[in-house]
């Protein structure tokens, strides 16, 4: 914007805009009052015009103008700017929202304009309109409000608190709450329609759990505004005020914390069919956290949608888990005659033999490995992590239990397995690389002829 040329300007020069936000209708008692004050005092306060064609076009100040027209001045004070179409657009809202009353959602509207359209930030516009950052983020907040919670809103039906509560809510959630809201018998207060709204649904913009990681990055989108504390109520700082933001935010971090946790899983906490693709239903799965129902074949798990969406918790999944399966097995259900435990036995005894052979066969072939690597062991772990192979988590808790670290169903015992690392030989941290990842392919094709390179 370039400086402004203060002086007295013909009101025939000067045309009325089209985008003026309080529109081109000015009538009432309003208006009235401000013919009668500018026909006593005179304006008092300059119009802002911009240079059109041959002559002016009002940027601000849209009311004094037709105020002057209707008392036939021939002239009006004016501060004359060379302004671009978007800037005009700017300075239009931000002298609407200077007004005493502007709704609270036509407020929030104008924001997000000037975030979305004049890429301003939430600081910026708190400086243009002399409010604080945490006052402006609050409103925007209120965008999020379904049609028929915005017209209860404008209508003095809904009150500051309630709003707010209700614009944190999806969309159907909105609606069934704004329901109760305004029953007619009886209008609960702002506490009780948060305690309603606890008890009955779940305000998804409450769980950002990307907002403590320094890692994870995505993109807002285009209708994402970051918020900080609210005027009434807590949001984090840097937290999504858009659902539709915030869903998107939601995917990418299950899909990080997927690709980031070894052996994450994806469950859901519903007994039909998962609308996430890949999610275990209840009755897949056990809730493994915790000492009390905590077993060695814990794995990560992380909530892909319903209420719980982004909680990550430990499950298990293993039908061997006698804790948390019990019920489900074959010997559970029905009692075994003599014969059949005796095979039953014989059976578990070869696994077991089985096992200790391929574990001896492994550990030989890990102690063959020297500091600095050979061409072929180089290959080997290099053919194995080209193979693109998952490590399971059970795999990861076994070594951390053969290297005496403790809390080994621990979500984290990689991190802990790295630490430990940190502290051995170059040649004992060469053999963790390739228990890792021979361990994690023991049954794969290429298993024994990998062991023989080595």
């Amino acid at each position: 914007m370039n400086a402004s040329t203060f002086r007295n300007v013909s009101v025939k020069d000067i045309a009325e805009s089209k985008t003026n936000p309080r529109g081109t209708s000015f009538q009432g008692p309003e208006f009235n009052d401000l013919v009668a004050s500018i026909k006593e005092k005179g304006i008092l306060v300059p119009l802002i015009i911009r240079p059109v064609g041959k002559g002016y076009e009002v940027v601000a100040g849209s009311r004094r103008f037709r105020a002057a027209q209707q008392l036939k001045l021939a002239e009006v004070p004016a501060s004359i700017q060379e302004l671009t179409d978007s800037e005009a657009q700017e300075v239009q809202i931000i002298e609407n929202l200077q007004r005493a009353d502007v709704h609270p959602v036509d407020e929030a509207t104008a924001y997000r304009v000037l975030i979305l359209d004049r890429k301003m930030t939430v600081k910026d516009i708190s400086i243009a309109v002399g409010k604080s950052e945490a006052y402006v983020r609050d409103r925007i907040l209120l965008t999020n409000l379904i049609p028929a919670a915005a017209k209860a809103y404008r209508s003095g039906e809904l009150g500051d608190g309630h709003a707010l509560l209700i614009a944190k809510l999806s969309e159907k959630d909105q609606t069934e709450t704004l329901k109760y809201a305004l029953d007619k018998w009886d209008r609960p207060t702002v506490a009780d329609l948060k305690r309603h709204i606890d008890f009955n649904y779940h305000s998804p913009m409450e769980r950002q759990p990307w907002l403590k990681s320094k890692t994870f990055s995505c993109k807002h989108t285009k209708e994402c505004q970051p918020n900080g504390s609210a005027l009434f109520g807590e949001m984090k700082a840097g937290a999504c005020t858009d659902l539709a933001c915030w869903q998107t935010h939601m995917n990418e971090w299950i899909a990080f914390r997927m690709q980031n946790v070894m052996g994450m899983i994806l469950i859901a906490d519903t007994y039909a069919r998962p609308d996430v693709k890949g999610s275990l239903t209840e009755g897949q799965w056990k809730e493994a956290k915790g000492k009390k129902d905590a077993c060695k074949y814990a794995i990560p798990a992380i909530y892909s949608e319903g209420h719980s969406i982004g909680r990550e918790t430990e499950v298990c999944i293993d039908a061997a888990c006698k804790k948390h399966w019990k019920d489900a097995s074959p010997a559970g259900r029905m009692k075994l005659t003599p014969e059949e435990k005796e095979a039953r036995k014989k059976e578990k005894e070869e696994e077991a033999a089985k096992e200790a052979r391929d574990e001896k066969e492994l550990m030989d072939a890990v102690a063959r490995v020297k500091f600095p690597l050979s061409e072929a062991q180089i290959g080997a772990l290099l053919n194995q992590l080209i193979s693109g192979q998952v490590l399971g988590h059970q795999a990861v808790q076994t070594i951390a239990e053969r290297l005496g670290i403790k809390d080994a169903v621990s979500i984290h015992v990689n991190d802990l397995v790295i630490k430990k690392a940190k502290t051995m030989t170059p040649t004992e941290q060469a053999r963790i690389i390739f228990e890792f990842v021979l361990r994690d392919d023991m049954f794969g094709n290429e298993y024994k002829q990998t062991l023989k390179s080595l």
